[in-house]
């Protein structure tokens, strides 16, 4: 299970940003350090420093609290919070799908080349048409995926059920 804290399940859905936006904020941010020391210039790096640490460090989370029955999508960087809470009553569903995010760079010449793909098992909270879903937690593995799910419904006693979008049941 995700972790447990006093009232709350909490996930970690990963880094906010795309890789490639994660090297260019730690570059930056190095960079910025760099200049700081050598040119003693700290007016002109402290912008550049906090830009690459936010797109450096932000993460994606997500906060589950049975007990007030709140649904809450966050970015937190460095214990900072900043996201919606949404009511549990509006899902009355979760499911498991399976879902391959790619990483594409382009060089100079415009000629595209994958970097990185990566295939997980995402659960979701649906409402009762299946119209809107939104993501709870993210596993590499189908078993794992499968364990949390049984955990999940049953501490916010939801159906386990397959994703039906609306426009597949014509």
């Amino acid at each position: 299970m995700g972790n447990v804290k006093k009232e709350f399940v909490e996930y970690d859905l990963g880094k906010s940003f795309p890789p490639a936006t994660v090297y260019a904020g730690q570059f930056l941010t190095l960079m910025g350090i760099v200049v700081m020391i050598t040119q003693r210039n700290v007016l002109a790096t402290i912008p550049i420093i906090c830009i690459g640490l936010l797109m450096a460090f932000t993460r994606s989370k997500c906060r589950i609290e049975p007990s007030s029955k709140k649904f809450k999508k966050f970015n937190s960087l460095f214990g900072l919070e900043n996201g919606q809470s949404l009511p549990l009553e509006k899902f009355s569903a979760i499911s498991i799908l399976r879902n391959t995010y790619a990483s594409t760079a382009y060089s100079w010449a415009n000629t595209a080349s994958e970097t990185g793909r990566d295939t997980f098992y995402e659960l979701f909270l649906l409402n009762h048409d299946h119209s809107i879903k939104e993501l709870v937690a993210r596993f590499p593995s189908f078993e794992a995926a499968q364990m949390e799910i049984k955990n999940l419904s049953k501490l916010l006693d939801l159906d386990e059920v397959k994703y039906r979008p609306p426009g597949s049941r014509r």
